[in-house]
């Protein structure tokens, strides 16, 4: 397959995991989970449950901006995370503890 060939592969790839994602990802946001937890009440909870109660949840403006931030010992979550009980929400907010908690075992 000549470089041109495998380029245009991985570029379709690429844009076709993307839109999954995306729809995926749209699909879950409009949806309540059960528990009525928001991201903040999921993450500060995985955090209580693994003795990880210095750890800080903070809301970050912007869109898909959650992330972990190891320097500050801080999960940082989209507004839309951090204040709705949405089931895409509670995903996102276990992930970005999930980096705190791996960041704790080293």
């Amino acid at each position: 397959m000549s470089m041109i060939g495998l380029f245009i592969v991985t570029l379709v790839l690429t844009v076709g995991v993307q839109l999954y994602l995306r729809n995926t990802y749209g699909k879950w946001e409009r949806v309540a989970n059960a528990s009525g937890l928001t991201g903040a009440d999921t993450a500060r909870a995985i955090l209580r449950a693994n003795g990880l109660d210095d750890v800080k949840v903070e809301a970050v403006p912007g869109q898909l901006t959650d992330h972990y931030d190891p320097r500050t010992r801080t999960v940082r979550l989209s507004e839309a995370h951090f204040r709705v009980p949405s089931v895409a929400g509670s995903a996102v907010a276990a992930h970005e503890v999930g980096h705190a908690l791996q960041h704790a075992q080293a």
